[in-house]
């Protein structure tokens, strides 16, 4: 088997064709309409030219008194709005405008937004999904500057609360030093993944004491590779496998796949020395029998992305596949607490394994340090506006309020996201529940709820939505150990160098671990890496990591 892995893995790094360059995109294809009245209390109308004058560092962006607006949309969707929904039908009167959201499947998302836009299509508030995107898009002349000072003044919760719940947050929305986008984020983002053990196994075997250190891990991965942890008299079971990988990395202070600050730097961990020393242990246990065989092609065998099939099934007894809350149990006997995936799969295939699960810290390395995947600052998600709006400064203005309305309380937002209380969602036990059919988010999609209308979810917010997501992951210790990718932008060299060099630290890792290479190939590996572009990936990086405010 070992032999097969290059195959696997030419096929999964296979990369999607670049889109071209788009030009000559014109503005919006709707026209402002002569009818009805802003109703924002963020921002008295008044005419761009009216008593305000040149006295008024705003009046250009000031919702023109008298105007009706027709706002183009796009957002994350789980199902088509529908135009006449519920919901869209609530935010069109409260604002006094008219919303064209476009359905679009996300599946398709990026083929059908660059046929769009090759058409002249541009919608006034952009939904943008990736660093990557929001890079091309600004490539590309789609996107308006949002002034830091105008948001501030027509968007002064949103303001605030990017500002203090994430400080810094605004930077990475940003460009050459202007702001072209706003980022989303998650309260997902304060906690690692999980680390979990089978607590039955570790009993089985002998060990007490949930491992703390790499030593102390290291004996738990042999016994339980060795010494036959689920008494079934058969050699069927193993340490750990992909995501098991994660934590001796993290032990030696870095993670292959992300970058990390050394001493005001940004490193990448696939290079650095101590990753030499992490791969002569995985060496080691493959070699040993310790390491699953199969960890090339991952712990989990189809479905649902976050289940740890090898886990689950009792091949391996260690695990960090998935986010917290797919590893939740059931904590109370309302409705919303959904329990996570890995979970129900466990009900369907071991019950009991259940009650024995036991959620430890990454351990500790040689050096007192330790780490496994923890989700970036922002996740990557922005909302942009339309290019077209800079010559409708006042159009962007009354869009910015609109973005001000969905967060400036807890009741707009639950609004935006739950929809109407008593209708389609109620508290039960402090929790917000959605109610009948409404129980399915692809309804309040079809409604124009969530996602239709989140722009982001703010930590103060998210918290009361999902208060035992939060307390589950912080009773477990998840706000701790772990380590997160400090670049977050696009580089201009990652597009012409990245893809061959993450296949030459897939290969040369792999190669390692099952033996086909020896351990000192990882000196060649480093000095190749940095002459096929990573030395320029690397100056990059850092010129943009100097620029950003901490």
């Amino acid at each position: 088997m070992a032999r097969n892995w290059k195959k696997w893995l030419s096929t999964a790094l296979a990369t999607s064709v670049i889109v071209a360059a788009l030009a000559g995109c014109s503005t919006g294809k709707n026209e402002n309409k002569n009818a009805g009245t802003s109703t924002s209390e963020t921002t008295q109308t008044t005419t761009n030219e009216g008593q305000a004058g040149s006295q008024d560092p705003y009046a250009k962006y000031r919702p023109i008194e008298g105007k009706k607006y027709t706002f183009t949309w796009t957002a994350g969707q789980l199902a088509p709005a529908d135009p006449d929904g519920e919901m869209t039908l609530y935010w069109e009167e409260k604002w006094g405008v008219d919303l064209d959201i476009w359905n679009i499947d996300s599946a398709q998302w990026d083929e059908i937004m660059n046929m769009k836009f090759a058409s002249g299509e541009i919608p006034d508030k952009i939904r943008i999904n990736s660093f990557t995107t929001l890079q091309k898009y600004y490539n590309q002349d789609l996107l308006a500057e949002i002034p830091e000072d105008v948001l501030k003044y027509f968007a002064p919760t949103l303001y605030e609360i990017h500002t203090t719940e994430v400080p810094g947050a605004l930077n990475y929305g940003k460009i050459n030093g202007k702001l072209y986008a706003i980022p989303d984020y998650s309260i997902s983002g304060n906690f690692r993944s999980p680390t979990v053990w089978r607590g039955d196994w570790l009993k089985n075997v002998g060990i007490e004491k949930t491992p703390e250190t790499l030593e102390e891990f290291e004996a738990a991965m042999y016994a339980f590779a060795k010494n036959d942890p689920d008494g079934n008299g058969k050699n069927d079971t193993y340490g750990l496998s992909t995501t098991g990988l994660w934590s001796v990395y993290g032990a030696y202070g870095y993670l292959p796949d992300r970058w990390s600050d050394k001493d005001g730097k940004l490193v990448y961990g696939a290079v650095q020395p101590e990753m030499k020393e992490a791969l002569a242990k995985l060496a080691q246990w493959y070699k040993d029998g310790v390491i699953d065989p199969e960890f090339i092609t991952g712990e989990n065998k189809g479905g649902y992305f976050a289940i740890s099939h090898a886990f689950v099934n009792g091949r391996i007894g260690y695990s960090s596949l998935g986010a917290y809350y797919h590893w939740r149990p059931k904590m109370s006997d309302t409705d919303a607490d959904v329990i996570g995936q890995n979970i129900q799969e466990m009900q369907k295939v071991n019950p009991d394994m259940i009650q024995h699960l036991v959620h430890g810290q990454p351990p500790v390395g040689p050096t007192g340090k330790n780490g496994v995947p923890q989700s970036a600052i922002v996740s990557g998600v922005f909302d942009s506006i339309g290019k077209h709006l800079e010559e409708e400064p006042d159009k962007l203005g009354k869009l910015l309020t609109m973005f001000e309305d969905l967060v400036s309380s807890f009741d707009n937002f639950i609004i935006a996201r739950q929809g109407i209380e008593g209708k389609h969602w109620e508290w039960q036990n402090d929790m917000p529940v959605r109610v009948g059919i409404y129980t399915d988010g692809k309804e309040l999609s079809k409604i124009g709820a969530m996602p239709i209308m989140t722009i982001f979810t703010p930590y103060q917010y998210e918290s009361k939505l999902l208060p035992l997501r939060v307390q589950f992951a912080q009773e477990m210790g998840m706000d701790k150990g772990g380590i997160r990718n400090e670049l977050l932008t696009t580089l201009e060299s990652q597009a012409k160098y990245w893809t061959e060099l993450e296949k030459l630290r897939e290969e040369t890792y792999i190669s390692i671990i099952i033996g086909d290479k020896p351990v000192d190939y990882f000196d060649e590996f480093v000095e190749k890496w940095y002459k096929s572009g990573g030395s320029q990936v690397e100056a990059e990086a850092n010129a943009w990591y100097q620029g950003v405010e901490k």
